[in-house]
């Protein structure tokens, strides 16, 4: 199974489509993905969801103040992720052939607290990565920002709050 490692978002407001390029670390494998409003919106809404159970509540925050936990995070990745690339450029994945779309992306928690995400074009497994939770908080912003530019206007994800009652 390919893995990989570098990330490219690109517009395409022909298609109304993220062009997700891919490439495994050497970048002699490549592999690009068409990412719908549909899916980005469902991705981020789900992966902002599935970050907050799977760590604010797995530490026993209250529920009230997952979704600050999940923000805090969130802000950290993004403020590190401005600073790199401030500092440096990666060079982007070019020249991928054929574009997919993809039709599913499954995250799992792997070892040593790394994320796994399994990307699907169709019923089997095209590709995975293995990525720490900050670099994953980092893709998710880059993604929500190339939403923004495409001018999706997709609805923010619900910051979890925890339920109340009123006696």
């Amino acid at each position: 199974m390919l893995t990989l490692t570098v990330f490219t978002f690109r517009l395409d407001f022909d298609e109304d489509r993220i062009r997700l390029l891919a490439a495994s670390e050497d970048g002699r494998q490549r592999l690009a993905f068409w990412l719908t409003r549909r899916m980005t919106d469902n991705l981020l809404r789900n992966s902002q969801h599935w970050l907050t159970q799977q760590y604010a509540a797995a530490v026993n925050v209250p529920s009230h103040a997952q979704g600050d936990l999940y923000e805090l995070y969130h802000d950290q990745a993004r403020e590190s992720f401005e600073q790199q690339q401030a500092m440096t450029r990666s060079k982007p994945v070019e020249q991928v052939e054929h574009t997919e779309l993809l039709r599913r992306l499954d995250i799992q928690k792997g070892e040593d607290d790394q994320l796994k995400l399994l990307f699907f074009s169709g019923e089997e497994v095209d590709a995975c990565s293995l990525m720490t939770v900050d670099y994953f908080h980092q893709w998710l912003h880059v993604l929500q920002q190339k939403s923004e530019e495409m001018g999706w206007s997709l609805t923010p994800p619900a910051v979890p709050q925890g339920s109340y009652s009123l006696q």
